[in-house]
């Protein structure tokens, strides 16, 4: 029983539904975040509800997006993201796609989608 607990553990963990993202605020600057609900997290930018930093700087955009990560794995790119010079950032996670799309054959990623919000 303790066994096939800790494999139901593995499973949810291994769960490759989160996200990172960049958004483009109105500033034209960029912000990055991880979520499983991008919609959701989207709609939260723009409703004032999200991080502190995009509060002031409506709407935002979503600029970038790399998906089937790990919960894990988006928070190590988020934070790779985050130490990089803004003009490197939209380059970082793009490159992170590709080497996603490889490993695990699937095209479900976004660029450029617009305002969601």
């Amino acid at each position: 029983m303790l066994f096939r607990s800790a494999m139901l553990i593995k499973e949810l963990q291994d769960n490759r539904s989160w996200v990172v993202y960049l958004v483009r605020c109105s500033d034209q600057s960029l912000y990055c975040g991880v979520t499983n609900n991008l919609k959701k997290r989207l709609a939260m930018h723009n409703n004032g509800k999200g991080a502190r930093y995009t509060r002031s700087r409506r709407p935002v955009t979503l600029a970038g997006v790399c998906e089937n990560l790990t919960k894990r794995a988006a928070l190590r790119l988020e934070h790779r993201i985050k130490k990089l010079p803004s003009d490197k950032k939209l380059e970082q996670l793009e490159n992170e796609k590709e080497t996603v799309e490889e490993h695990h054959g699937t095209g479900n990623h976004q660029r450029n989608a617009g305002n969601l919000g």
